[in-house]
């Protein structure tokens, strides 16, 4: 059940888009927002174990199913939540993904990766001091974990696929069309992310919720913390940044607003015509201005110079016929 609280954690995204954010207040704000929700979501997090298994065995239902239910529902209220407050993020693989695939700054990004971590901290921390200990028993489990018989190696390799799956689908919402790709894919995404890696590595899929949890509750060997639950969700999110870029400029994401970026299509070749400024304009204005009444006077003498011809031509008629 600790496995999909984890999972959840790194699905949540606001609904309004990423955007670049210059001015140090509004980094600043979107920032502070992170930390925010990260604090919200490690204390309620803490205690999906503990619903999970009361509800269970209240009704009689499975473990598994009652969490994965407990933990969408949470987790759409999260989304929602996310998206009203400027589109909070709390982890910092989705961060990652985001400078990889070329959405905002690195300075953006580094300034709400070390406020995520920060309220990672206090969050866990929180639910230490605020839950009672009868409460705590799941919470040495929440870091995540290798399973008997599985090595660093497939361990590693398990965190940087589902991390690799989840930074992807994470992009593929922020670019989506409709609502199905933009909200519910990331959301029912962490099902069967649960399923595939609470067989391998619990799975964690956030090296900030395992670094907070096994500060207090060591669990993990130092290499098997750095190598499996550090560089491996690392590598994923890089390589899914990397992928999605080049799915783009390949044109292999029919659904997404944003345009191919292949140099080889005859769009990004042809240049745009420059806007015309307002001095321009008006210098255009005066050069029209003159041809045509440089026209309207030329026409004007030609008119002139026929009529006197036609007089000429009249006046000798008549004295010839005088």
């Amino acid at each position: 059940v600790s496995c999909s609280s984890s999972v959840s954690t790194l699905m949540v995204k606001g609904r309004k888009k990423p955007k670049s954010r210059s001015r140090p207040s509004a980094i600043l704000k979107v920032a502070c927002c992170d930390a925010f929700v990260t604090f919200l979501w490690m204390i309620i997090s803490s205690l999906f174990g503990e619903v999970t298994g009361y509800i269970s065995s209240y009704f009689g239902f499975s473990e598994l199913i009652t969490g994965m239910t407990l933990s969408l529902i949470i987790l759409s209220i999260f989304m929602n939540f996310s998206g009203y407050i400027g589109g909070a993020i709390f982890n910092p693989l989705l961060n990652m993904a985001l400078i990889w695939s070329g959405k905002g700054s690195i300075i953006e990004h580094s300034v709400r990766i070390v406020l995520q971590l920060i309220g990672t901290f206090l969050g866990s921390y929180a639910a230490l001091f605020f839950i009672p200990v009868p409460y705590q028993s799941k919470f040495p489990f929440l870091s995540g974990g290798l399973k008997d018989g599985v090595s660093i190696h497939l361990g590693v390799g398990c965190e940087a696929f589902l991390v690799f799956l989840m930074c992807y689908l994470f992009l593929v919402s922020v670019d989506a069309k409709g609502k199905f790709y933009g909200f519910y894919v990331p959301l029912l995404a962490t099902i069967p992310f649960t399923l595939i890696g609470m067989n391998f590595t619990g799975p964690s899929l956030n090296p900030f919720v395992s670094l907070s949890w096994n500060s207090v509750f060591p669990r993990h060997t130092p290499e098997e913390h750095w190598i499996v639950y550090w560089m491996g969700p690392i590598a994923g999110a890089i390589f899914a940044g990397i992928s999605y870029v080049l799915a783009l400029r390949f044109g292999l994401f029919p659904f997404s607003n944003r345009k191919r970026t292949s140099s080889s299509s005859p769009t990004s070749s042809t240049k745009k015509k420059p806007v015309p400024t307002a001095a321009a304009t008006a210098s255009e204005r005066k050069k029209a201005m003159t041809v045509t009444m440089s026209r309207a006077s030329s026409t004007v003498s030609e008119k002139q110079k026929k009529k006197a011809a036609s007089t000429k031509v009249s006046g000798a008629g008549s004295k010839k016929t005088n």
